[in-house]
């Protein structure tokens, strides 16, 4: 008789800890569920907020692609200006929500629009044509005047020369490669051209580029290839 009233309060015990345990359990579920809605919640109405703030603050630059992350979430990291400040962003690969215009593939070092919040210029998106910028065409270079200094120069063949150049630009320091011919050097003498000044027109919207870095041999010839063959 003893036996059979241990093993009957036994049974209940169990029973009562098993529903214990489901009711712990199926609380974590529903805080998890809260918490996962709440956080989900929150990140739609920021996403709707920037994208209304940007679209009501639209402004136009170009940037450039500097990284393509491969994996599941594939994306694009890029790079632009606004007022000589640097800005980097991160959009999907494909398109996707919210609306990402892609009607060909990112190529790395090209150069693409990009639409930002003039309000705040962080919040941006970049547009992936067919077509990147200066791969036929110039920039419409009426920025900035400075003078660069030639750091080094390298003879890579009997008639072309090497020319590396440093230049200051929204107190930052830039520098860069470009190529010419003996007979047309900036800096007339080859003899003369290290440490010599050189004047630059620097594109405003991406003071990374300058009307000499355009003027290179080896870029100038791409882009005209690139013309006939188009």
């Amino acid at each position: 008789m003893g036996v059979g009233v241990c093993w009957g309060y036994t049974s209940v015990g169990n029973i009562k800890m098993r529903k214990k345990k489901e009711l712990t359990e199926n609380k974590k579920k529903n805080i998890f569920f809260i918490v996962f809605s709440s956080f989900l919640l929150v990140a739609l109405l920021f996403t709707n907020k920037k994208e209304n703030s940007l679209h009501k603050n639209s402004k136009w630059t170009f940037g450039k692609v500097i990284d393509i992350v491969p994996g599941r979430n594939k994306y694009i990291e890029y790079q632009y200006y606004v007022n000589g400040n640097l800005y980097e962003g991160s959009d999907p690969y494909n398109y996707g929500w919210p609306e990402h215009h892609r009607t060909g593939k990112p190529v790395l070092n090209k150069f693409y629009n990009v639409e930002y919040d003039s309000l705040n210029p962080k919040y941006a998106k970049i547009f992936i044509e067919k077509k990147s910028y200066f791969d036929y065409e110039l920039p419409e270079i009426n920025g900035i005047k400075t003078k660069g200094i030639i750091e080094n120069i390298s003879s890579i063949s009997d008639n072309y020369i090497d020319l590396y150049i440093k230049y200051k630009s929204y107190n930052k320091y830039f520098s860069f490669r470009s190529r010419f011919h003996k007979d047309s050097l900036p800096c007339i003498d080859y003899s003369k051209c290290l440490d010599s000044e050189i004047d630059l027109m620097v594109v405003e919207k991406y003071p990374e580029l300058n009307d000499v870095y355009f003027q290179s041999y080896d870029r100038t010839t791409r882009r005209i290839s690139k013309l006939i063959n188009k």
